[in-house]
C-alpha cells in the first residue's frame, strides 16, 4: 500500500511555506521588544541590552522599573546609555500590562526626559517634561521644580532664579519632614543632599542648576561644575 502525502487542496507546498514564515513573522512581532522604535531597539542593542533583557525589563512591575535604584531602566541610565533608557521608559509607558496612574506616568516621563536631557538632547527632554505638571496638586514645589529644569533647559537664568525664590517660600510640613527622615532610615545607602529634611523638595537640585547655569545638564544637575 502506498501512502501519499496530504496537502491542502490547492495550495503549493511553496504557498505553505510562505504562510509559515508570515505566521512566525507576525509571532515575534508581538514581542515587546520589537514593538519598540527602531531607533529604541538599536540604541539597547548598542548599550548591550538584547531582546531578552529588554523583555525581561518591560515585564517587571512599575515599582520595579521605575524605583529599584539598583535595577530596572536606571543601570543602563546610569552607564551613560541615555537615549536607550529614555526609551526604554517610553516603551513600558505604552506597553506596561500593568494600570499606571497619572502620578507614575508623569514621573516615567519625567525621568526619560531627565535622560534625554542627559544626552544633550533639550528640544526632546523639553518635550516630555512639559508634560510632567501636577495640575491637581495643592503642593506647588513639584511644579516649580519642572518650570526651573524647564527654564535651565531653555537657557534662562532669571527664569530660574524666579521660579527658585518661589520654591524656597514653600513651608515643609513636620509630617513631611518625618517622612524624609523615615526615607533616610528605610534606605541608608542612598545619599541625599544636604538640607533633604528641612528644605522644599528639590531645591538643592535648583539651586545647583543655577550654580551650573553654564554647564550641560548632567554637570548642572550632580554640582560637579567648576
Amino acid at each position: 500500500m502506498k501512502l501519499h502525502s496530504i496537502k491542502p487542496s490547492g495550495l503549493s507546498l511553496a504557498a505553505l511555506l510562505g504562510v509559515s514564515l508570515l505566521i512566525l513573522s507576525a509571532a515575534r512581532a508581538q514581542t515587546p521588544f520589537d514593538a519598540l522604535p527602531e531607533v529604541t531597539q538599536a540604541a539597547l542593542i548598542a548599550c548591550d541590552v538584547d531582546a531578552d533583557e529588554t523583555n525581561t525589563l518591560l515585564a517587571l512591575d512599575p515599582r520595579a522599573f521605575d524605583q529599584d535604584f539598583s535595577g530596572g531602566w536606571r543601570p543602563i541610565g546610569n552607564r551613560d546609555c541615555h537615549v536607550a533608557a529614555a526609551g526604554l521608559i517610553l516603551g513600558y509607558i505604552d506597553q506596561t500590562s500593568y494600570d499606571l496612574g497619572d502620578r507614575q506616568i508623569r514621573l516615567m516621563r519625567w525621568h526619560a526626559g531627565q535622560m534625554m536631557a542627559y544626552a544633550g538632547d533639550y528640544a526632546s527632554a523639553i518635550d516630555l517634561l512639559e508634560d510632567t505638571h501636577n495640575p491637581d496638586s495643592d503642593d506647588p514645589s513639584w511644579n516649580l521644580y519642572v518650570d526651573a529644569t524647564l527654564a535651565f533647559l531653555r537657557r534662562d537664568r532669571d527664569a530660574i532664579q524666579a521660579v527658585r525664590d518661589q520654591l524656597a517660600a514653600v513651608p515643609v510640613s513636620e509630617e513631611e519632614q518625618e517622612a524624609r527622615r523615615q526615607f533616610l532610615r528605610d534606605n541608608p545607602r542612598i545619599r541625599m543632599p544636604s538640607g533633604f529634611v528641612t528644605e522644599p523638595a528639590n531645591l538643592p537640585v535648583v539651586d545647583r542648576l543655577l550654580d551650573c547655569f553654564d554647564a550641560d545638564y548632567g554637570t548642572a544637575y550632580q554640582g560637579e561644575c567648576d
